[in-house]
């Protein structure tokens, strides 16, 4: 993925295997990028042609609040290369560039058969007509719709008209559709789980069916009651927390139906039951992340913001391994942003014990740096080292304990 001039991102090129992990200070544009792909669901969710800046993915205020240093004037970029769904191999880019919340130029890329399919688009003259030659006496044409849920048009054909060239035009545009249908897929299985987060009330509204994508909705329902209105339609995702809320807690979990179409979730110790509201902030927040990753169809992209919240530091570890093992048995993209060496080294020592292929893992470094997100990748080395290690986390926890000795002793050693 490439991004331009998107809040504290100047320029970034990020690439996305099957587990990564950010580490960063606050501040450092950890969140930007789940942020910038939540605004691409959005935008192609809306059938719109120009950046849908606030809706249900997302709200973040106007052209001048997103755009680098508040710069108005500067063009933004987002760059996504990608494998469609249902189209194994057959790789897939697109590009927006967008000038004070109007898209300036669309262009897609796909291929088909042995051609490769160049389609762009331009404000103010629209798509760019490219014509294909796909036999001695016929070319079909196709262009850009300027829509991520619809990247490609069909704009006819030229030549003549027999049964085998009637059929080969026809085979490209059901082509066309289809790509265009698996680019509205691959935008609608990214799913990014925010911060804060938790059930706050012992009884939520029961909404009149279940939720793909429990953090973002209509402005009228809370992802409380998404996720509790899902748990209670699906038995299959209620067992699925069960098992894990029991691997990880000791506690397993039960949708319970109230008076006045209202849900609600217990939590079982064995010997007594409590509204899960009662129950430690931790587990309450885990439930999101928990239900979002096993919701999402196989192929999704999952982004997941601090797991770690509240979470005693062995705990931290255990979900993350939890999370991982999950989304590579299920064949999800997992990106979690972090501030807990736990969360890292629970990710590290699954690589180094053969939990976790090291090419399907990567651990990005953000920092700011004159005002811009400056992002490196981590590599572990056959020694189970970091190169560069990570700067400002590992050593602070040195630091501190160096400052408890030098308390002890009375002054500086």
């Amino acid at each position: 993925m490439q991004i331009e001039n998107f809040k504290g991102i100047k320029q970034l090129e990020i690439v996305f295997p099957k587990v990564s992990i950010f580490v960063g200070p606050n501040g450092s544009g950890k969140s930007t990028v789940p942020q910038a792909l939540s605004l691409l669901k959005q935008t192609s969710v809306a059938n719109d042609q120009n950046l849908r800046l606030n809706g249900p993915q997302i709200s973040l205020g106007d052209w001048k609040d997103i755009v680098h240093l508040g710069d108005a004037g500067q063009e933004m970029k987002f760059s996504l290369t990608a494998k469609l769904p249902g189209r194994t191999g057959i790789p897939f880019v697109c590009t927006i560039i967008a000038k004070e919340g109007l898209t300036m130029v669309f262009r897609a890329s796909s291929k088909w058969r042995d051609e490769n399919l160049d389609a762009s688009w331009k404000l103010p003259v629209g798509a760019q007509r490219v014509e294909l030659p796909v036999g001695p006496n016929l070319r079909v044409a196709y262009g850009a719709n300027a829509q991520l849920s619809r990247p490609f048009a069909f704009m006819g054909s030229s030549g003549s008209a027999d049964r085998q060239t009637a059929d080969v035009q026809q085979e490209f545009g059901d082509y066309l559709n289809t790509t265009n249908e698996a680019a509205a897929a691959l935008f609608r299985r990214i799913f990014v789980v925010g911060s804060p987060r938790g059930v706050t009330q012992p009884a939520n509204e029961l909404m009149d069916g279940p939720s793909d994508d429990i953090m973002s909705g209509e402005a009228r329902t809370t992802s409380a009651v998404r996720l509790l209105s899902t748990v209670g339609y699906s038995r299959k995702l209620e067992d699925i927390l069960s098992q894990m809320t029991k691997r990880l807690f000791g506690v397993t979990i039960a949708h319970q139906l109230v008076p006045n179409k209202q849900t609600s979730l217990r939590a079982s110790h064995g010997d007594f039951d409590t509204n899960v509201v009662d129950e430690g902030s931790g587990l309450n927040q885990l439930l999101f992340p928990l239900a979002q990753l096993a919701l999402a169809p196989s192929g999704s992209f999952v982004a997941v913001e601090e797991p770690e919240i509240h979470l005693h530091p062995k705990k931290q570890g255990e979900v993350t391994q939890s999370l991982v093992e999950r989304a590579l048995l299920e064949n999800k993209q997992l990106v979690i942003t972090t501030h807990s060496e736990h969360v890292v080294l629970a990710a590290i020592n699954m690589v180094l014990s053969g939990k976790m292929n090291k090419q399907d893992f990567a651990l990005y470094q953000f920092h700011l740096v004159d005002g811009a997100v400056k992002v490196r990748s981590t590599e572990i080395t056959d020694k189970g080292t970091l190169d560069p290690g990570l700067e400002d986390f590992f050593d602070v926890s040195a630091s501190e304990l160096a400052e408890t000795l030098r308390a002890l002793g009375g002054g500086d050693r």
